[in-house]
């Protein structure tokens, strides 16, 4: 796959980055529209998926939150822990800049539609240099770098879990991997491979694993190449480095809570996932899947990759019939199997670690449930130990994106070094072609909603008799840990810079929260309650009479409070 001849002027580089970037800018303006753009305007976050209006309340409490170090802190969401933003999702790196100019920015501010605008510029800039790079044609990167613009998966993610949008860190990765020459000895790139860790995280840290095997692929491929021990490992340090340091930085390794979940195989990948289009293909029905949240590992290559991976499979089939003529087997079996696979890696290394890098995810991606449709292969039983460490990565499913996007990324490569160029081309062009029109449906449908479609969002509590006398209140006590009205009470505490005890993080910090409301329950009996604090308790909630509150029922809710003394 690796063209050694590729461009390798910065110029022509530079240009092709550019334009790419520029036709991703184009395909997310034509999907999502400008209101999205519109900083002030936040009405649309919360009527879209839970999730995403978590990230952005998660953002508007960092802003609130005093500098301090580690610098990704927040300490009004589950009071009286301070958490850190990565376990918020909300794009710590865009929160952290923007809460520099935070004073001068209006109460309402949203960074998630320029993140979206960012990250499709990215993905075809990205894409397009890495096509570009490995065919020395800058028409074949371009036209290429649709097909990972017009990514299903990118599709799926963008304003839904909207930092999983990042997935032009994968591409960005392989294309340092392409440049490994540029960069002599060992300060530039150590340098370069600690900053994609360092990025990785602040963006989102379920992109280690793919970003981290395309740096492991490096270093193996450089000590190939090089019998330099040093580099190779000054790579991997620089990397690992570079991660941890962010994560400390960012506040992961403080307070209690484990980067450890739960759900091991329940998120992962379904094998039928390249051709599944869960329903969002304008041609192809979905499959079933054998765990409703395998829906994480969404991989559908679209038509147009389906075209492409087709055209290459046939191509090897014509081509093995024609060249060998039944006597392949043979030969292949008289040679040794070990020594023809060895011989081939010798011959092609960056081709051999990159198929590794992309099976190793892939294995993880799908089990260790392996299933197929509604069908269980095999479920592989894993030392707890093992379990636990794997579980860092629960959504296992999400890992699915590299080999996804190399398979694609393969066929366009296979095709334009076995056929002429005007024939290849020609194939790509009908593969676009066809995916255009199988995402026409899916990208309509966000279009709609995003660009076309008015929302408007009223706020929790507002106009409300608490609300009428709020500048009384530092916080809102929940005494249970469901998660029904934490979110949007979380928002109306930003606008009045009050605190909550609880939230909806990425990781769980149960144990904490249900002894803080022990805790609260035993003042609560000692005749201990704080005027300061709204005590909020789930509808049917026995007990109430021993405590020191007067009580109002809110939509299945009751508010208590202390009565003020003057």
């Amino acid at each position: 796959m690796e063209q050694k001849e590729g461009l390798k002027k910065r110029r022509e580089q530079t240009f092709l980055f550019l334009m790419g970037a520029l036709l991703g800018g184009v395909c997310f303006l034509a999907i999502y529209g400008i209101k999205v753009l519109d900083s002030s305007y936040i009405d649309w976050l919360f009527a879209s998926e839970q999730d995403l209006y978590q990230h952005y309340i998660g953002w508007c409490h960092y802003r609130n939150t005093p500098w301090q170090f580690p610098i990704g802190m927040i300490d009004s969401l589950a009071k009286p822990l301070s958490v850190s933003i990565i376990w918020t999702d909300s794009i710590p790196l865009f929160a952290l800049f923007f809460k520099l100019f935070s004073p001068f920015l209006p109460v309402e501010f949203q960074y998630f539609g320029l993140f979206g605008l960012f990250s499709f510029s990215m993905q075809g800039g990205f894409s397009a240099l890495c096509i570009g790079r490995m065919t020395s044609r800058k028409l074949f990167g371009l036209l290429g770098a649709f097909l990972f613009i017009l990514s299903f998966p990118m599709l799926q993610r963008m304003f839904y879990h909207t930092a999983l949008g990042s997935q032009w860190l994968i591409f960005l990765s392989l294309y340092v991997w392409l440049e490994r020459k540029r960069w002599k000895g060992m300060g530039k790139i150590c340098l370069i491979w600690a900053g994609i860790g360092v990025l990785t995280v602040s963006l989102h840290s379920y992109f280690l694993p793919m970003t981290g095997i395309l740096m492991i692929g490096m270093a193996i491929h450089l000590y190939w190449e090089e019998r330099d021990k040093k580099r190779s490992l000054g790579i991997f340090c620089s990397y690992i480095g570079g991660a941890a340091a962010a994560l400390w930085i960012w506040g992961a390794f403080w307070g209690s809570s484990s980067p450890v979940g739960e759900g091991l195989g329940t998120f992962s990948s379904n094998l039928n996932t390249f051709y599944n289009s869960q329903g969002h293909s304008s041609f192809l029905k979905g499959f079933p899947l054998y765990f409703d949240w395998q829906e994480e590992g969404f991989g559908y290559l679209g038509l147009g990759g389906l075209f492409l991976v087709g055209a290459m499979a046939l191509l090897l089939l014509v081509r093995a019939v024609s060249t060998y003529k039944g006597q392949a087997y043979e030969s292949f079996i008289s040679k040794g199997i070990g020594k023809v696979c060895k011989k081939g890696a010798k011959a092609h290394p960056f081709r051999t670690l990159l198929f590794l890098s992309s099976f190793i995810l892939f294995c993880y991606a799908v089990s260790p449930i392996v299933t197929w449709n509604e069908i269980e292969i095999i479920h592989v039983p894993l030392p707890r130990f093992v379990e636990r460490a794997l579980n860092i990565f629960r959504s296992s499913g999400r890992l699915i994106w590299l080999p996804m996007y190399m398979l694609t990324l393969t066929s366009i490569i296979f095709l334009q070094r076995r056929l002429r160029d005007r024939e290849s081309l020609l194939l790509i062009l009908v593969a676009v072609l066809l995916q255009i029109a199988d995402i026409r449906a899916y990208a309509m449908e966000k279009r709609e909603y995003f660009s076309k479609r008015e929302h408007k969002y009223q706020v929790m509590w507002q106009g409300t008799s608490i609300d009428n006398t709020i500048e009384r209140y530092e916080g809102f006590q929940f005494m249970y840990t469901d998660n029904d009205i934490l979110l949007p009470t979380a928002y109306y505490a930003y606008l009045k810079g009050m605190w909550v005890s609880n939230y909806y993080f990425a990781r769980s910090y149960e144990e904490e929260v249900a002894r803080r409301i022990e805790q609260c329950t035993k003042e609560l009996l000692e005749g201990k309650a704080k005027e300061d604090v709204i005590y909020i308790f789930q509808e049917g909630t026995k007990g109430l009479e021993n405590y020191p509150l007067n009580y109002t029922e809110w939509y299945g809710h009751i508010v208590g409070i202390k009565e003020r003394k003057e």
